[in-house]
């Protein structure tokens, strides 16, 4: 899972998981977020060997623990990569754990 702090005019750190999917990306790698504004990251989904894996929208959950509730939406790429954007009402440390096929991705 990752972990972001969110301040009204502020920042966000990252900590990745385990899995040969990735995500990456704005809202994930430290990059300047404000408050009520929607933060898109993208997720990587890879076979067990490594290669782009096009999966259907049903394998890919993001969940996002935190002071307040998210909006999570999520975008499906040509190249089989997957958009995620999310934004939260409130100022605080969130985690966000990113999910293919039920197993943690990593950073």
């Amino acid at each position: 899972p990752y972990e972001v702090v969110i301040l009204k005019g502020g920042s966000e750190t990252a900590k990745s998981g385990e899995n040969l999917s990735t995500a990456e990306g704005y809202g994930l790698d430290g990059s300047q977020i404000r408050l009520g504004t929607p933060s898109v990251f993208t997720v990587h989904p890879r076979d067990s060997d490594g290669r782009v894996a096009k999966t259907s929208r049903d394998n890919i959950k993001v969940d996002v623990a935190g002071p307040s509730s998210a909006k999570v939406d999520y975008f499906e790429n040509a190249d089989g990569t997957w958009d995620i954007e999310w934004s939260v009402s409130k100022p605080g440390i969130y985690t966000i754990s990113v999910f293919v096929h039920g197993t943690h991705v990593k950073g």
